[in-house]
């Protein structure tokens, strides 16, 4: 996926899904999607500019922490990806665009 992803060029923003897939999820019939640290690095190798976690909150049984997103992401990528955890239907505007 990520030789399909870099094909598009520069990135500007990318919205990704964190609450990620296990053996628990599994074992109750949810795929599921990236894990967080998936995610981050993702986000670190395809040069996005700024990362949006989504799905953290969407689902009380199958949720993930936003933070350990941003931690690992500052911790890996530090200065090259900028990370958002935003408030529910806080508006979002980038380089004029919203």
């Amino acid at each position: 996926m990520l030789p399909k992803i870099k094909a598009f060029g520069s990135i500007d923003i990318q919205l990704l899904p964190i609450n990620g897939r296990d053996a628990e999820r599994y074992r109750r019939n949810c795929i599921g999607n990236m894990t967080w640290q998936e995610a981050a690095d993702l986000a670190g190798e395809t040069g996005a500019r700024l990362v949006i976690p989504g799905h953290w909150d969407m689902f009380a049984d199958n949720s993930a922490d936003p933070e350990r997103f941003a931690d690992y992401l500052d911790v890996k990528y530090h200065g090259k990806v900028t990370c958002l955890i935003p408030e529910v239907m806080e508006k979002i505007v980038y380089g004029g665009f919203s």
